[in-house]
């Protein structure tokens, strides 16, 4: 009898260390695809993902932190960062239209950040590329 009740203990502590896994993964899925969906929204933050994903903000922060070793923060600003670096390489947008495509309603914050970033202003980083 005691033999069974371990081994039962022994599956169950299998499957339920399994299940928050596959389960935390899906989580950071499900939270990348809404952070690309919904880049160009210029609300897009750590609530609003929280809200979507139906988790605390608290839970997403600490999932998020764990499984990514970064902040959901820093990771939709390095997204919006990254596809707005990419919008300028082409040379067909005006930093105005990359700046609302990534969801900054004023391009004056979008050069801050992208300055930040990057070293250098939008269009010089587009100069850049312009050039080559």
């Amino acid at each position: 009898m005691e033999y069974k009740k371990s081994i039962i203990e022994n599956i169950q502590t299998n499957s339920l260390s399994n299940l928050p896994e596959d389960f935390d993964n899906k989580m950071i899925k499900r939270i990348f695809e809404f952070v690309n969906y919904n880049i160009s929204n210029e609300l897009l933050n750590t609530n609003m993902v929280a809200d979507q994903i139906g988790m605390s903000r608290t839970q997403l922060w600490r999932l998020f932190k764990t499984k990514t070793g970064k902040s959901l923060k820093d990771y939709i600003k390095d997204i919006k960062m990254q596809k707005a670096a990419t919008m300028l390489m082409t040379g067909k947008y005006r930093i105005s239209e990359v700046s609302d495509y990534v969801g900054f309603s004023d391009p004056r914050y979008f050069s801050r950040i992208f300055i930040k970033e990057y070293g250098i202003t939008p269009t010089e980083y587009a100069e850049k590329f312009r050039k080559n």
